[in-house]
């Protein structure tokens, strides 16, 4: 019988995309909460319905294969770069993939072609002592059985994970410093294409474009959000995570064609004035992209 405290996961740089990397980097991501990755395979499936059989099922069809899975780990700054290089760098156009081999405590799984096409990073000052948090959607080519060890438990961050407070004067909204905020959460979406052809499993998976949204929520103080947000005009913003001991940063950067795309205002009785913000960014000509990060 399966234990899942009895389970582990790492992922792998490839040079070529669904082919495992024996020399690539590999990195051994913490496994937090129940059903912290599902990687499945899912058979894709085409039922007939006949007038032969009184318009019932009479065949199902099913040639291809997709798999998919989402997974759940803390934001550890050693890894920082690892991650949001997986989800963000482009290489002559396309995302690195990944190789992710995974144990779920009954049979180790290898998942070859991996690439990022979704990942939320959020941390809150009301749960979980404010835990930057991210919840990665990755779509993968195809999978095969594999060996793997238990890993020792060095090979995983020694530090704590980047938690909310650490962003304390790091808030940058329309150029200036923002405080007395309760929330972060980045959503990145990348556009993949994945082509089947003639094949069972995906052939190609190509990156072909992505969206970039955030959102924060403020104590009501002022009605400079009011005023930008009925503007519409580019916005420069970014935000700063430091970690005092052992000393590390992460900076998100989402350059100067920041827009609002929704306010949201509450007034509850019994709590302070709130107002929650949502922004999306696009591309900034002058920096030729739409985001960048950095990490020490």
């Amino acid at each position: 019988m399966g234990w899942g405290a009895n389970s582990w996961l790492r992922i792998t740089n490839e040079s070529t995309f669904g082919t495992y990397n024996s020399g690539g980097t590999a990195t051994w991501l913490r496994l937090v909460g129940d059903t912290a990755f599902n990687g499945m395979p899912e058979p894709q499936r085409k039922e007939l319905f006949s007038a032969d059989g009184g318009n019932t099922p009479v065949q199902n069809i099913s040639s291809r294969m997709k798999v998919g899975g989402k997974l759940r780990t803390p934001l550890y700054p050693t890894q920082a770069s690892v991650i949001l290089g997986a989800a963000t760098t482009l290489t002559s156009n396309d995302l690195t993939s990944y190789t992710i081999d995974h144990y779920d405590s009954f049979e180790a799984v290898r998942y070859l072609g991996c690439k990022i096409q979704g990942l939320d990073l959020s941390c809150s000052s009301e749960s979980d002592e404010g835990i930057i948090m991210l919840d990665i959607d990755w779509v993968m080519q195809k999978f095969s059985s594999v060996t793997l060890a238990q890993p020792a438990f060095s090979v995983f961050p020694t530090e704590n994970p980047y938690v909310h407070k650490e962003s304390k004067g790091g808030l940058t909204i329309g150029g200036s410093t923002r405080t007395l905020y309760n929330m972060f959460k980045m959503s990145l979406k990348n556009k993949l294409a994945a082509t089947f052809d003639e094949d069972t499993y995906i052939s190609n998976l190509t990156y072909v474009g992505r969206t970039f949204d955030f959102s924060t929520n403020f104590q009501y103080t002022s009605a400079t959000d009011r005023t930008n947000y009925e503007g519409q005009s580019g916005q420069v913003c970014s935000i700063v995570f430091t970690k005092a001991s052992p000393a590390h940063t992460m900076t998100l950067d989402w350059k100067s064609s920041v827009r609002y795309t929704q306010r949201q205002r509450y007034t509850p009785l019994g709590d302070v004035a709130r107002q929650e913000l949502s922004f999306r960014s696009f591309f900034d000509a002058t920096a030729t992209t739409d985001f960048s990060f950095s990490t020490t």
